[in-house]
């Protein structure tokens, strides 16, 4: 008897000690990279996972002298589009220098920051994708009721892959997302992506790794004429009185007077040209009426 399946739970399972991890470059992925997998795939339709294995979240320094970035963690099933679902786990994903694992790895990572690039906002500038690993988990299938034998069954069972990846953000503006702000952004820009191709995330989960920055903990993070301000969650440059932001968005990195300064300036120094001329007017004139007196008095005597 033929079933309907969808995808009810997924459990994970432990990475083996040889879990893979690579770091790639965003600059150089293409949109619509094909992959492909070692083996056949089964259909879903619909997913609903929860996740048995608690995950521990390590904090890492975001701050550094002349550089500010932010690292988000996130996570992602990953499916094959069309009728073919499911993408079938293989140990070689635990091995980084395998051909699959590159090539999935660059498929992951471009489906990321595509998401976060579709929010048309200078915050993801920059962003990097890096320490790509796969995970084994365990997705139940529910389909159509059986009864075989006498026992009930209508559920199977798959080994798929789950991607987990670090993003960075390189702007300050990034470094004020909050984590449910980037969630939001991440997850509006996943449903905007096109479906159709080759591979697809579901289940997205992100995580904010990087601790709250201040200035107090930054230095030079600045442009010259600009200072640093606190954020809720992060920091950010404003150009001092009487500059101009060049680039807002990248605040306080490029400050040129402001036309206004400069006006007020040229004006202060025609006034002070002009103070200078009546001075030397002033002592001209003076010293013309002293030989004048001292001429009088001398033809006087």
């Amino acid at each position: 008897m033929s079933t309907t399946a969808t995808l009810a739970t997924m459990r994970m399972t432990e990475p083996s000690s040889t879990t893979a991890a690579a770091t790639f470059d965003s600059s150089t992925l293409k949109l619509n990279e094909t992959f492909s997998s070692p083996s056949s795939y089964s259909p879903v339709s619909e997913t609903n996972i929860t996740t048995e294995l608690s995950s521990t979240t390590i904090t890492t320094e975001s701050t550094f002298i002349g550089r500010v970035f932010t690292q988000f963690g996130v996570k992602g099933v990953l499916y094959k589009s069309g009728s073919e679902g499911i993408i079938p786990w293989s140990d070689d994903y635990n091995n980084y220098q395998s051909k699959i694992y590159i090539d999935l790895s660059a498929v992951f990572c471009n489906l990321i920051i595509s998401s976060l690039l579709t929010a048309n906002t200078p915050i993801f500038q920059g962003a990097k994708c890096t320490t790509v690993i796969f995970i084994r988990v365990t997705i139940v299938i529910r389909g159509k009721r059986q009864v075989i034998n006498g026992v009930t069954n209508n559920n199977t069972s798959t080994d798929g892959v789950q991607g987990s990846a670090t993003i960075e953000l390189q702007t300050l503006s990034g470094s004020q997302l909050s984590q449910e702000h980037f969630t939001q952004l991440l997850n509006d820009g996943n449903n905007q992506l096109d479906k159709t191709s080759s591979v697809f995330l579901n289940n997205l989960e992100s995580t904010r790794i990087s601790s709250v920055i201040t200035c107090s903990n930054t230095q030079l993070v600045c442009g010259q004429h600009a200072s640093c301000r606190n954020t809720d969650n992060g920091v950010t440059c404003t150009c001092d009185p009487m500059w101009k932001d060049v680039n807002p968005s990248d605040p306080g990195k490029n400050c040129t007077l402001h036309p206004g300064t400069i006006a007020l300036i040229v004006f202060a120094g025609l006034l002070l040209i002009l103070a200078i001329i009546a001075i030397i007017f002033f002592v001209i004139k003076t010293n013309e009426v002293k030989k004048m007196k001292l001429k009088t008095n001398t033809q006087s005597t």
